[in-house]
């Protein structure tokens, strides 16, 4: 009989893989300056690999708010993972950062532990855009305490593709403006 992995071990796992994987690319791209680079195959295609609170988010896209006084369980099971009190735990409530919250938990890494999308920005560490990262956007007052946050799941030199909670009360992939982000996070191990 074979030990099966809890989804946080693989998650655990494949980030210090991808961190390995960072340093030896860092590495081989200073060697492959001074090495000839081989002819291009036109035919490959490359597909990149996501992390794995990407993938759990994306298993949630559709989930969406009810309207009325219903609410959706799977948005209420989000918010559970902040420390809102129980009437707060409402699909009408913003949800953005207890998305992003819930999928870390799913994966194993650190989490903010709030409700304010821009508790984010002192989680994990500062990185460059990319896919999986951790977006963070002012909303209203760049200087102020409103914002938005989700996973950077495209980007153009203009925008920024974010798979994320509540938007359009829903999990969802949008376009929101390069301009507007705070910062882009990269989850750590718990």
């Amino acid at each position: 009989m074979t030990d099966r992995l809890t989804d946080a071990e693989l998650g655990n796992r494949l980030l210090v893989i991808s961190a390995a994987l960072r340093t030896v690319a860092t590495q081989c791209g200073v060697l492959a300056a001074h090495l000839k680079s081989p002819p291009v195959d036109e035919t490959a295609v490359v597909v990149p690999t996501e992390p794995p609170w990407m993938a759990i988010a994306r298993r949630e896209i559709g989930q969406k708010e009810i309207p009325g006084a219903e609410d959706n369980p799977r948005i209420q099971e989000y918010l559970r993972t902040t420390p809102l009190r129980d009437t707060q735990i409402v699909d009408e409530t913003p949800w953005c950062s207890a998305f992003v919250n819930w999928c870390c938990k799913q994966s194993g890494v650190l989490m903010s532990n709030s409700a304010a999308a821009r508790s984010w920005l002192k989680v994990g560490e500062a990185c460059q855009l990319q896919l999986g990262a951790i977006v963070v956007l002012f909303r209203g007052d760049p200087k102020g305490w409103q914002g938005h946050v989700g996973f950077v799941a495209g980007w153009n030199h203009k925008s920024v593709k974010i798979l994320g909670g509540n938007q359009a009360n829903a999990v969802s992939e949008k376009w929101y403006p390069r301009s507007r982000v705070l910062d882009y996070r990269w989850p750590v191990s718990r």
